[in-house]
């Protein structure tokens, strides 16, 4: 399949054209958080590919709301988490240079990450762990459901390290538990998902232990509590 991307005579155009400056609102001053796109002096490869591309723009503006958004209900702890992985994800989007198929999965990717996160720490207000969304807790559970505008495709390989059998399930776009698999101790599972969707591992029919949520690049989680 053709990779596209921005020519290097659309870049020079870019560059040469200083009436463009597209900004958004810094977000407290917050590196992290202001406009990637803002074709600023001396903008990296991705920039002026998002500044190029209508539809990455848009998803670039779509990401500062939601990371907007997630700052206004977290604490400051919990925000301490959320900018230090957007600034390794920042890093993660601008090794796709001009690239714009992958640039598009990156920001579906984080965009859908950052909004499940909304959505958990509004319903429970937990803290948000350091792979990028908040811890879920089975407290929860009945509120919560997996996306239908998610990330990317990833594998993911369930390790069973608990001290007995456990359930593999899915939760639907409804909310809904779909049985998978079944876990016994010591051995794995894996699934084909998409980043943000949610896992929820049993003891028996139905009977929530643990929750996952898919993330972009992590592809083996251990199955612990109790």
């Amino acid at each position: 399949m053709k990779t596209k991307t921005i020519s290097n005579k659309a870049i020079a155009l870019l560059i040469s054209a200083a009436t463009v400056l597209l900004t958004a609102p810094a977000l407290g001053g917050d590196k992290s958080a202001e406009r990637s796109a803002a074709c600023a002096a001396e903008p990296t490869l991705a920039e002026q590919a998002i500044c190029l591309d209508r539809g990455l723009t848009r998803l670039d503006g779509e990401l500062n709301r939601a990371y907007s958004e997630l700052k206004s209900i977290s604490t400051a702890k919990q925000f301490k988490a959320v900018k230090a992985e957007q600034l390794d994800w920042l890093e993660e989007r601008n090794s796709c240079g001009s690239d714009v198929s992958c640039l598009n999965d990156k920001y579906t990717d984080r965009i859908a990450v950052l909004e499940q996160a909304q959505e958990n720490l509004a319903y429970s207000g937990t803290s948000y762990n350091d792979i990028g969304s908040a811890e879920l807790s089975c407290a929860i559970q009945s509120k919560l459901n997996s996306p239908t505008k998610a990330g990317e495709r990833v594998s993911v390989t369930f390790v069973n390290k608990s001290e007995g059998y456990r359930g593999v399930m899915w939760l639907d776009f409804n909310g809904t538990p779909k049985e998978y698999g079944n876990i016994d101790k010591g051995q794995s599972y894996t699934v084909d998902t998409f980043a943000g969707h949610i896992w929820m591992f049993t003891d028996g029919p139905g009977n929530c232990i643990e929750l996952y949520t898919a993330k972009s690049g992590v592809t083996k989680f251990n199955v612990t509590k109790k």
